[in-house]
């Protein structure tokens, strides 16, 4: 119900769920998912908050606490959350990063710092790490350090096209919209096929209700790199939302074969 876009549905099938399990960490996140599709930012983090009473460990409701309290702008919670899961998501750089964006869009350099350090340690070729890390050090005025950091990110000479999506990214993971379009289309103005740029610039123009320019840019994502299924799940979207409701199933479809596990192949039984 959700996939075909019938979120009051989907929502009604969640919150029964949640009725025979009042303790279901998985319907809460789906009621919390739910209700951050349908543009409601405050009721998914109610779903997050119950979710997270329930398991007060569970980086997955950390991770989307931060997100929905990011979109909603309530960057108390954000930050919150991110400290949390600055300390229980270790061993995910991803995570990581998500946290340390939180914690600067918050001004919270102190804590922000150590989880850039860490990151930019484990994964020293990442380019993106070393501009939010020279971000961080601008923001506490250690301009030697920002210096360090942007002549790190210079070293791996990432082409201007991926700075600028790189810099897209951490617009967006800060909640900077309107900036994070700017970087994603001057990306594509350098390398119009930079799949990765098309596909977060659909998604922002999806969000902003400029669903023509969404779709364009959407088809362009999938043609440049079929295998990527939240392009081709956010094409869906967009088609459905254009009426297109046939060429919507299609990319729906294509999307949950490209989000199924590969078939593992059985091993062979001994000696044959």
């Amino acid at each position: 119900l959700q996939a075909t876009r019938d979120l009051a549905g989907a929502a009604k099938s969640y919150g029964e769920a949640l009725r025979l399990d009042p303790k279901s960490e998985d319907a809460m996140l789906a009621l919390a998912e739910a209700a951050a599709m349908q543009g409601k930012p405050e009721e998914s983090l109610k779903f997050l908050q119950q979710a997270h009473t329930v398991d007060p460990d569970s980086v997955e409701v950390l991770r989307h606490t931060v997100i929905e309290a990011e979109a909603s702008h309530r960057t108390r919670a954000a930050m919150e959350a991110a400290r949390e899961l600055a300390q229980k998501s270790s061993g995910n750089l991803d995570d990581q990063y998500l946290a340390a964006a939180a914690l600067l869009g918050g001004s919270d350099t102190s804590a922000a710092l150590p989880v850039l350090q860490n990151y930019t340690d484990k994964r020293s070729d990442d380019p993106k790490g070393w501009l939010a890390l020279g971000m961080c050090f601008l923001m506490r005025k250690q301009y030697p350090e920002r210096q360090n950091a942007l002549k790190r990110s210079q070293k791996l000479k990432p082409s201007v096209a991926e700075s600028e999506y790189q810099l897209g990214m951490l617009a967006n993971a800060q909640v900077h919209q309107a900036k994070a379009v700017q970087h994603f289309e001057r990306a594509l103005q350098l390398q119009p096929s930079h799949a990765r740029a098309l596909a977060q610039l659909g998604s922002l123009y999806l969000q902003a209700g400029r669903l023509e320019d969404a779709e364009t840019v959407l088809r362009k994502s999938v043609a440049a790199d079929p295998n990527n299924a939240d392009a081709e799940y956010k094409l869906a979207m967009t088609l459905s939302k254009l009426g297109k409701a046939e060429e919507s199933r299609e990319h729906l479809k294509r999307f949950q074969e490209l989000k199924q596990p590969a078939p593992q192949t059985p091993n062979p039984p001994d000696g044959k």
